[in-house]
């Protein structure tokens, strides 16, 4: 950690001389500042995004298995809420700060009145002048429908596969919660924050469903503990929580992070849970860099030999999904009671603590492995992946001191000439500058449609891998909804004890959590590989296409440099075609992929037909009755109109998936690929032109500019003698950054 935090620290010290150095070069009489602000916008935008940039860590696992209790270990304090309930999806993100702070961003009213748009589709008991306008939760006769319909809803239907229906917790969880927090929220985002002694009372909302529902973001800033300087630990749900939109949240935070630390818990050892989670990552091709905690607890095992044998029997599971899994066996809750004084612990955590201590040969083991994980965990934080992009800063922080350097001697050796000997040099630099800006005409015309060419390719290739002929995609999905069959035993009971609209939220609550369970298990993996693959292939491309330039502009630079102190060996040094890292790109160009957390929409209407289909049947029954022909038991009819409104929901979710898909799939062209083209193209231009801005000024009239001001040629020339010494020697400590980094 250490290599990482000193070379962005130095990295920061230079962009910041460099900024200072040019400020002194549009100072001194008689030069243009054309090229000076190119430069100068080069280093302050490379200054803020190695101040903004963060390693991202995430903490992922199932529910209980100890993320949160892990994570305070790590801090060194009792900061995270533990245990959490399953309705908050939100992810905790904690940095290093100044000081104790907890930022609550709370949803906007159009979020949560959206969430529950989607959560009472055939919710029975609802009036139907309530399906005509769009709910709203601030009207209180919407919530008192609301609350009147969930009411009257049948325990049966609010339990789903087991485990207590998303859907419903969060409809009670905002009925609930809705006069308490109703004040703070607004038509946008809005925010709270606890600092200090206050700083607690974040614990208070991420720990109540009621108010945790209503939350989109926390974020912690901590001044004590072991977190460095520029890393961000993320605190995630619980993978194989209930909700899938859940996990989706999850994956679209894998994305931005460059380590994941997955916990698992010893008592439970890995199950269907987490080789479902595993594979999800592995579909995604993010789990190269990752950490595993077995989480132990003391109390659960004899003997240290016991406890080693089940982590073995996790490294053979674990085999399947890592090659060589790094695992740390620790007691999470061991490591955060012992980081505390004692006197600060309550008084049942104090006694185990000391219990646990009088038998050391486990927690002996757990201190030995803890220490093993920061020592990993420290050389995992700079990586090859962070030490590029610290390589590309330095390269284009070492393009600006070497042209500021040669625009200084430039300038300082126009002025020790005679007016021949200008006219003969400036003819010289008119004539390579010609040269120049056919390259920067050529790079501009080249890459315009090398980008052209790029969109249209990127195209194809996402209208084919989302296409229902070409692409397993939409095929797949379709055929999931086609081909989904309920348990209809589940829904006899449930008709028999609460009636037929209570049994059809049921079957519909079932089918939704069923396919969007697997949209966040099969199809987004599926997504986010593919865009990852194109990203990096359409970057290299552009970078390919820009290679002959760099290689064209090294050589005039190489003529002009001729003669000149480190020649042609300094320009070769400073045109490293290192362009483009895609994360920092990315960043830069404030473009990231469009969320996957994007849940279907239903509508209404299938209820009402549902609803209508059982009248049918029931009037059928009535004929048969009068006509004494024989009659199927109610709950036969009950569950043939259950079958037919599952048809009808099935016709309707057909079209949503198409539209969901179509959207997506555009908003994927359009406000990501297509953009990454564009902010690539520009990367290149930028990179190109910064290397040759020193030869963009006409230096022919300098001396008559010059003395125009009132200012002696030596006076200028020795400041730009100061200029371009100070630009050699921040050139030399970029170059010694770039050893650091192995470059």
């Amino acid at each position: 950690m250490e290599t990482y935090r000193s070379v962005k620290e130095a990295l920061l010290e230079q962009a910041t001389v460099l900024d200072d150095l040019i400020v002194r070069a549009g100072g001194v009489p008689g030069v243009s500042g054309a090229s000076l602000e190119n430069w100068q916008r080069t280093c302050r935008q490379t200054h803020r995004q190695i101040a903004d940039e963060y390693i991202r860590v995430a903490v992922v696992g199932p529910i209980k298995s100890g993320k949160s209790t892990f994570t305070n270990a790590l801090l060194g304090a009792d900061h995270l809420k533990r245990g959490a309930g399953i309705v908050t999806s939100i992810v905790t993100r904690i940095r290093r700060g100044e000081s104790l702070e907890a930022r609550l961003h709370f949803k906007s009213w159009e979020d949560i009145n959206a969430d529950l748009s989607r959560a009472i589709v055939m919710l029975p008991g609802l009036p139907p002048e309530l399906a005509r306008t769009p709910f709203d939760l601030r009207r209180e006769a919407d919530r008192k429908a609301l609350a009147d319909a969930f009411a009257g809803l049948n325990q049966a239907a609010l339990i789903a596969d087991g485990t207590q229906d998303p859907n419903s917790v969060m409809i009670a969880s905002y009925l609930e919660g809705y006069a308490r927090i109703c004040d703070q929220i607004g038509a946008e985002t809005t925010v709270a924050r606890f600092r200090g002694d206050e700083f607690g009372r974040h614990r208070d909302f991420v720990g109540d469903d009621s108010l945790s529902v209503y939350l989109r973001d926390v974020e912690l800033e901590i001044d004590t503990g072991g977190l460095a300087e520029g890393v961000e630990i993320a605190d995630c749900q619980g993978s194989d929580s209930p909700n899938p939109h859940h996990l989706a949240m999850i994956q679209d935070y894998m994305l931005q992070t460059h380590l994941i630390v997955y916990v698992i818990s010893s008592r439970t050892g890995l199950r269907q849970a987490d080789f479902r989670f595993l594979s999800i990552i592995r579909k995604m091709g993010i789990g190269a860099n990752m950490l595993f905690v077995f989480n132990c607890d003391f109390n659960e095992h004899a003997s240290l030999e016991e406890l080693q044998a089940q982590v073995a029997r996790t490294r053979d599971q674990l085999g399947v999904f890592h090659p060589d899994p790094l695992i740390f066996t620790l007691s999470a809750l061991y490591h955060l009671l012992a980081g505390q004084p004692v006197d600060t612990l309550a008084a049942r955590d104090a006694a185990m603590l000391a219990h646990w201590r009088r038998e050391p040969v486990l927690t002996d083991f757990s201190d030995a492995e803890f220490t093993r994980f920061h020592e990993v965990f420290g050389r995992k934080l700079v990586d090859e992946r962070r030490v590029l992009l610290l390589g590309n800063h330095v390269e284009r922080l070492a393009v600006v001191a070497d042209g500021l350097g040669r625009w200084g001697r430039l300038h300082r050796e126009a002025l020790g000439r005679d007016a021949h000997q200008v006219a003969d040099q400036s003819l010289l630099v008119a004539r390579h500058r010609q040269r120049i800006d056919q390259i920067q005409a050529l790079v501009r015309d080249t890459l315009d449609g090398a980008a052209a060419k790029q969109r249209a390719v990127l195209r194809q290739e996402v209208d084919r891998f989302f296409s229902p002929r070409t692409g397993t995609l939409i095929g797949d999905t379709l055929t999931f909804v086609r081909q989904y069959t309920p348990e209809t035993a589940k829904y006899r009971e449930s008709l028999q004890s609460a009636g037929f609209s209570s049994g059809l939220y049921l079957v519909f609550q079932d089918f939704r959590q069923a396919l969007e369970g697997f949209l966040a298990d099969t199809v987004t993996p599926e997504v986010l590989r593919f865009l990852r693959a194109a990203e990096i292939r359409t970057v290299e491309q552009l970078s390919e296409v820009a290679l002959p330039f760099a290689i064209m502009a090294r050589e005039a630079l190489a003529d002009l440099d001729t003669g000149a102190t480190g020649g042609s060996a300094a320009v070769e040094d400073s045109l490293r075609l290192t362009f483009i890292d895609v994360d920092a790109l990315k960043q830069r160009a404030g473009i990231k992929i469009p969320s996957a957390a994007t849940p279907l929409g239903f509508s209404a209407r299938i209820r009402t037909e549902a609803v209508a289909r059982l009248g049918f049947y029931t009037a059928v029954e009535w004929a048969r009755r009068i006509l004494k022909k024989p009659t199927a038991a109610p709950t036969d009819k009950g569950v043939q109109a259950l079958l037919d409104g599952l048809r009808r929901i099935k016709r309707e979710t057909l079209r949503a998936v198409e539209f969901h898909f179509k959207n997506y799939q555009e908003n994927i062209k359009f406000q990501y690929l297509f953009k990454l083209v564009e902010a690539a193209t520009v990367g290149i231009r930028e990179a190109l032109g910064d290397q040759l801005r020193a030869y963009g000024e006409d230096l022919s009239l300098l001396a008559e500019r010059i003395e125009s001001q009132g200012v002696g040629r030596q006076q200028v020339a020795d400041r730009l003698e100061g200029i371009e010494t100070a630009a050699a020697a921040a050139g030399r400590t970029l170059a010694e950054l770039r050893r650091r980094l192995g470059r």
